[in-house]
């Protein structure tokens, strides 16, 4: 056995290490003693305990001595991306919307809704060119999608009935929750969506001052009480939005939460404003990926601190995107086909049409051709955590770390810490 080329080692407070492993996401807390004999064993001086060596070797820390871990990874990666048993759909019915962010990255694209021949169309997509997967994810998508419930229940239906007998059907919504009636969340959840995820843009003061309609109206409470009386009917994330000029009283957004009784019964994590679209210009300021590990450390802290479930590490995704895997598309409200979110409703950035299908254009195989190979990324022992970042920010010359690259040590400790404080309670 050998030790894995992706641990992070960091000391800790008892005179010891804490070992964190990028792929696998597993984190280990030493005491000195486990540390000392870690140190033996690195010599040749010493074997280690038959349950130690166990823990680490299924937390990622120990592998093969033969195992070249990074090839595996590349390996892994090729074969989630060009799967061929499931199919994954983003579906736009509609890129009308009812706010009018700031940082919203569709300024400049028409605003058009689904057709009814459309809607036929794509199910006869799924059934014509995909018969024979085992899984079928959709993801509504928008605009606002909320606008366009009648069409969401009626796609429902057609794609279900376009998929095999036995096949899974699951489902998933991104929307401003501004629409999110317990009535509507209901019709959802019997169209499958289990999970939704809802933005806001920091506190009550910031939010309303960005996330707003047309009119300029306050949206905050609305959204928090649809929240509210919703969380027993659907999974709801709350994403918070932040750059530069909001995030200040992401603090006060956790106080609010809580004091709305939400804690346990809704996820939520920090994301920062991407340069989409000439998006940091004007009032938005966007972070650099260190800035922002900054305001995302406090945040977790504090939401960890006042009870709420904190996910210091998301799993290792070989799969890297959507926008690189064969069977994932993005679908406009014209029909046309997309691989990247970003580029949803730009026509010179389409790959096909569902009526048609996919197309190996220029825009196709840039994706399919993608490989996660910047020399200093494949280095890097943050490497399974980004995979290479962002393929469409590195097409653009951009390398995007991912934030755990400047927080994972403060991560380290907030995984210990919840740890030991469960254990703790479980004992009472």
């Amino acid at each position: 056995m050998k030790e894995s080329e992706f641990n992070v080692i960091e000391e800790n407070d008892v005179n010891g290490i804490t070992i964190y492993n990028t792929q696998s996401g597993g984190v280990l807390d030493l005491d000195a003693a486990h540390t000392n004999e870690l140190n033996l064993y690195r010599k040749g001086a010493a074997a280690l305990d038959g349950d130690f060596e166990e823990a680490l070797k299924m937390g990622g820390m120990l592998v093969d001595d033969d195992v070249d871990e990074r090839r595996m990874l590349m390996l892994e990666s090729l074969s989630a991306r060009f799967a061929n048993d499931y199919l994954g759909l983003t579906i736009a019915p509609t890129l009308a919307c009812n706010f009018r962010c700031p940082y919203c990255y569709e300024k400049g694209c028409s605003h058009p809704t689904m057709s009814e021949e459309t809607m036929t169309d794509i199910a006869e997509f799924v059934r014509s060119g995909y018969s024979g997967i085992n899984d079928l994810h959709v993801d509504w998508y928008g605009g606002e999608p909320l606008l366009c419930v009648d069409m969401i229940e009626r796609l429902t239906k057609e794609l279900r009935g376009a998929i095999r007998p036995g096949a899974t059907y699951s489902a998933g919504m991104v929307t401003n929750g501004y629409l999110l009636t317990r009535e509507i969340a209901q019709k959802l959840a019997d169209c499958q969506i289990g999970s939704v995820q809802i933005t806001i843009d920091g506190s009550k003061r910031d939010h309303d001052s960005r996330r707003v309609p047309a009119d300029g109206r306050p949206t905050y409470d609305a959204i928090i009480d649809n929240i509210i009386s919703c969380a027993d009917v659907l999974q709801i994330t709350i994403r918070v939005n932040v750059d530069e000029s909001n995030s200040k009283e992401v603090d006060a957004l956790i106080d609010e939460l809580d004091a709305k009784g939400l804690r346990g019964k809704v996820a939520i994590y920090l994301a920062a404003v991407d340069n989409v679209n000439d998006t940091c210009s004007n009032d938005i300021h966007c972070f650099s990926q260190r800035g922002f590990s900054q305001v995302e450390t406090f945040f977790m802290d504090k939401a960890s601190e006042r009870g709420f479930n904190v996910i210091p590490f998301t799993p290792y995704e070989p799969g890297v995107c959507c926008a690189v895997s064969l069977n994932s598309f993005v679908i406009d409200p014209l029909g046309r086909l997309f691989k990247c979110w970003d580029e949803v409703g730009k026509g010179e950035c389409a790959v096909g049409n569902v009526r048609e299908g996919a197309k190996a254009n220029s825009n196709y195989l840039k994706w399919m051709e993608y490989l996660p190979n910047d020399p200093v990324c494949g280095e890097c022992v943050m490497f399974p955590a980004c995979m290479g970042g962002c393929p469409h920010a590195a097409m653009e010359g951009q390398r995007k770390c991912a934030s755990v690259k400047f927080n994972a040590r403060q991560r380290m400790r907030l995984a210990c810490n919840y740890q030991y404080s469960h254990e703790a309670n479980h004992d009472v």
